[in-house]
């Protein structure tokens, strides 16, 4: 052992002595197992494994705990059990009156998932307040852990916010659904993880509780801390707080039998499953081995493979766009899973008996392309995808906010090692192993296929199996696939070459006085306007934000050609170089880019390492100013839009006006807005035409005349090299377009919208009748008369957030639509207010079941009702000021966010005591009175304008 590592054990002895009262045993010292990749293994007496990795600086801190369960561990007729479980924990432990708001109250965001092997709850919370926010959410999880409460109205409130859960993302969730279920027969992998509604009617309390006691236990958890926390003090408080759990007595076996091994037999045959949608789909799958198997590597960059088969198939038939979904298992699972695609295609006509016949055409194409990957897929394509995988990978690893999700997936797989086991043979995976890969595994006798038609003939509910035996000369050389089950996860790991761990950097500092101290700005000799924050980051890391713009809104808004210029487009070639190129570069500069087009501006950000900083402004400046945008790219960026708006499409040329397009046409002739005008929102029949119309020369004239370097505004924030000033105007300076319009910032006037109802339910719906039926969003909106600088600003502000707090609790809303009524998953409010101009809007949203949906709208314009009539109190204020100004911090808690603070001070020429001071001050000054005042001034429960709608796929 290290003499640190002595340290710190000696330093923990101490803190645990002095920590217990007097008297009382001591908890016990916590063993420590390994170190990988900056994560330090321990694990208490009780069997807890307890994962640190510390990183100083890092301006949050994460909390993790990881129970290994999952649907997979639920017997017949148990189907949803271990989600609905999750669901339940939050409502409170025999301690905690209501988790999940005391968790609100402290300012903390949390969520927990479940998968098919694990289920986790992750939190995360400023570092600054760390030493009580850690103790009290340890303990807020240790009582989670042994004395969750799970009383019967606990349970019964849950049950029907999980039911309406299983109606949102209903088109790709049922061809899941219907892949898994053909592929797994026997395996509980077949059955989804939220569930089955009637398993989830049927269940018993007795039933959910006896799970909690055999899997909610310390020897079966794993508890990791990351970000911006003391190694030494946690590890003696979690020592503290979780070392006395007991694990309790298992369940009796007559009310919770354990589980039998259900091992998938052998597929004999290709596999089909037929179920109705709303629109065609196809799906196809095959079984794969899972996360701790050797071809694990090849296997995640195979899902990354199979969504470019159908893309070269149709990228010249924008008649038939698709739109897809690569199945995220592959590669993530203890046990053999699927790797799958499902491709919506719903121009394709699926109603009958000969239009399903002719699908079949397109399927089989599909399939015999995927099934010979090394003629469809270049060894080039491979690497990349193979180099982009590990890559990411190896940066999320690195990251204490973006590490805990994976690790959480390996510990459910079966060690969290895993992880960067998996990382390792990316790194090492060459193309040979990946097409060696796709040759056992994507073969006939191991496919499933699903097809989703809109043929009445198929019953909605039903899903219609069957087996394809493989016939004729290929029957003599087809064999049965031996997909592999790992039965010793951790045993396969072997040794592992100790990744490097993140470096350390200065704390985000979110003192507006400081911030200005540390800031620089310059104005250029070319105009150009620059603001630089220089800070010690981890890993040297950079954010660059560049703005540019041009145009007045009127004149901008009959053009599309904006639309176009992504970043793929922009990375498909430039200056000299091609697309292969520039992925070479940009892996070699370790470069991040994301780019935003828009009417009047394009917005760059750039995420790179110090040195490579300024090559790195060169790439994006040649990208920028001398884009290829060749013509294949353009058309694979016209037909991923028309996909999207393939729904509405086919609505308007059938003659169906949707309930949002019908909103959409109310408010657009409420502010008397038509086609070309600044502000219209165009329909999605008339986006999807202006896609149609649009041409490459458009989009290339566009650039052309419009991106330069004129009004030009650049943000560095993190590790800045020494001549960043002389760097930017170098490359900046000279591209100049003196015909291009100058830019005129648009300034919105409020124009109010009447009060209007637009609803569409299914037939059986608006009476409960909702089976079958997928979640609807109920909207209640509002176009409101208010800017930034008006004195109702800051009070609505804070009003919004007593209204909507978070989506599980901690807002009116939440608490009426969820806690109370338990009616709602998901409850929201938004209020949009411009940087310029007074049109401001306030939306009010909530999902539900469409037999639930008048409930809801009830629900949501009483809770608006008594608002209005008794106003807010002064600790709902407090809380509301200290969760925005906690957001605020929030947003300085990284580069790029540094960076977006910069920019806004460019453009309003305001300096960040100002602007922060500003907002401090506005809050500060709001009071229950204002508030009410605000909310009465502004709020018209009776121009509400109301939308019921299906909620989105």
């Amino acid at each position: 052992m290290s003499t640190e590592r002595r340290w710190m054990q000696a330093a923990l002895v101490l803190l645990l002595a002095l920590s217990t009262p007097a008297f009382a045993e001591p908890a016990a010292l916590p063993s420590e197992q390994r170190t990988l990749g900056g994560i330090t293994e321990y694990r208490l007496d009780n069997g807890l494994q307890v994962l640190l990795m510390p990183q100083a600086g890092a301006p949050r801190i994460g909390l993790t705990v990881t129970y290994r369960v999952g649907s997979r561990h639920e017997g017949p007729g148990q189907a949803g059990m271990a989600h609905l479980l999750e669901h339940v924990t939050f409502r409170g432990t025999a301690s905690i009156a209501d988790l999940g708001a005391e968790m609100q109250r402290l300012g903390v965001s949390f969520n927990g998932t479940t998968s098919t092997d694990r289920t986790n709850y992750l939190s995360t919370f400023p570092a600054g307040d760390a030493a009580t926010t850690l103790q009290r959410m340890l303990r807020l999880e240790a009582s989670r852990m042994s004395e969750a409460r799970l009383a019967e109205g606990d349970f019964a409130k849950e049950k029907p916010i999980v039911l309406n859960e299983m109606g949102l993302h209903d088109g790709v969730r049922r061809m899941r659904q219907g892949l898994l279920a053909a592929a797994f027969r026997q395996h509980p992998y077949g059955r989804p993880v939220i569930g089955y509604e009637a398993d989830i009617e049927q269940l018993s309390l007795p039933t959910l509780q006896a799970f909690y006691r055999r899997h909610y236990r310390p020897e079966n958890a794993v508890l990791m801390l990351t970000g911006g926390f003391e190694p030494v003090q946690a590890l003696a408080a979690v020592a503290e707080i979780f070392g006395p759990l007991k694990n309790p007595e298992p369940p009796a076996a007559a009310l919770l039998p354990p589980l039998p091994e259900q091992a998938e037999p052998q597929q004999t045959a290709p596999r089909v499953m037929t179920l109705r949608t709303a629109g065609t789909a196809l799906a196809v799958g095959w079984r794969v081995p899972g996360m701790a198997h050797e071809h694990a590597a090849a296997v995640v960059v195979l899902a990354q493979l199979l969504g470019q088969v159908p893309a070269r198939l149709t990228e010249r038939k924008p008649e038939r766009p698709f739109s897809l979904a690569v199945l995220g298992e592959a590669g993530r699972t203890r046990d053999p899973a699927l790797l799958g695609l499902v491709v919506q295609s719903p121009n394709t006509p699926s109603a009958n008996a000969d239009s399903r016949q002719a699908l079949l055409s397109l399927e089989s194409q599909w399939t015999d392309r995927l099934q010979d990957l090394r003629r469809t897929i270049s060894p080039e394509l491979v690497r990349q995808m193979t180099d982009t995988r590990a890559r990411e990978l190896a940066q999320a690893l690195r990251d204490p906010m973006r590490a805990p999700a994976l690790i959480s997936d390996a510990v459910g797989a079966g060690d969290w090692r895993l992880a960067f086991r998996l990382q390792e043979r990316l790194a090492a995976l060459k193309p040979a192993a990946v097409y060696a890969a796709a040759d056992l595994y994507l073969r006939s006798l191991n496919r499933v296929n699903a097809r989703g038609v809109t043929d009445a003939a198929v019953p909605r509910q039903a899903m219609q199996f069957e087996e394809q035996p493989v016939t004729g000369i290929a029957s003599w050389f087809e064999r049965p696939v031996e997909v592999a089950h790992v039965s010793d996860p951790a045993g396969e790991i072997g040794e592992l070459k100790p990744p490097q761990a993140l470096g350390a950097g200065d704390a985000f500092e979110t003192d507006p006085v400081l911030l200005e101290r540390a800031s620089r700005r310059y104005l250029l000799p070319s105009g150009i306007k620059l603001g630089v924050l220089p800070r010690n980051s981890a890993d040297e890391r950079v954010a660059v934000m560049l703005g540019f713009r041009w145009g007045r809104a009127d004149d901008m808004a009959r053009l599309a050609g904006w639309r176009a210029l992504s970043g793929s487009m922009l990375e498909a070639g430039a200056a000299g170089r091609t697309a292969a190129t520039i992925r070479q570069l940009k892996k070699a500069l370790q470069a991040e880019l994301r780019v935003a087009s828009g009417p009047q501006s394009v917005t760059v950000q750039l995420l790179t390492r110090r040195q490579h900083l300024a090559p790195a402004l060169q790439w994006v400046k040649e990208l920028l100013s001398e884009p290829d945008l060749p013509e294949a790219a353009f058309e694979v960026e016209r037909n991923a839009a028309l996909a999207r708006l393939a729904g509405a499409e086919r609505n308007s040329s059938e003659g169906r006006t949707s309930a949002p397009e019908r909103e959409r046409q109310h408010r657009m002739a409420q502010m008397g807005l038509q086609p070309g005008d600044a502000g219209y929102q165009p329909s999605g029949a008339e986006l999807a035409a202006q896609w149609r119309a649009l041409t490459v020369a458009d989009v290339r004239e566009f650039q052309r005349k419009h991106w330069s370097a004129n009004d030009l505004r650049i943000t560095v924030a993190g590790q800045v090299p020494e001549g960043l000033v002389a760097l930017v105007e170098n490359l900046f300076a000279g591209w100049k377009k003196p015909d291009a319009p100058a830019y005129v910032s648009p300034a919105p006037v409020h124009k109010p919208v009447a009060a209007g109802r637009f609803a569409t339910l299914s037939p059986g719906a608006a009476s409960g009748e909702g089976d079958g039926q997928p979640a609807v969003v109920i909207s209640l909106m509002q176009e409101l008369p208010l800017s930034r600088g008006d004195e109702a600003y800051y009070p609505m502000l804070v009003g919004t957030r007593i209204l909507g707090g978070g989506a599980i609790s901690g807002g009116r809303l939440a608490e009426r639509l969820r806690a109370q009524d338990a009616v709602s998953y998901r409850v929201d409010a938004q209020l949009r207010v411009p940087g310029d101009g007074d049109r401001a809007g306030l939306r009010l949203q909530a999902s539900g079941a469409p037999g639930r949906a008048a409930q809801v709208e009830a629900a949501l314009r009483e809770e608006v009702q008594r608002l209005l009539a008794e106003g807010v109190s002064a600790e709902e204020v407090a809380h509301a000021r200290s969760r925005l100004l906690a957001d605020r911090r929030q947003r300085l808690s990284s580069e790029m966010g540094l960076a977006g603070a910069l920019m806004v001070q460019l453009e309003r020429e305001i300096s960040f005591a100002q602007l922060l001071a500003e907002e401090e001050e506005g809050l500060a000054a709001v009071t229950p009175e204002r508030v009410l005042l605000a909310l009465r001034r502004l709020l018209k429960p009776d121009q509400w304008v109301t939308l019921i709608a299906r909620a989105p796929s």
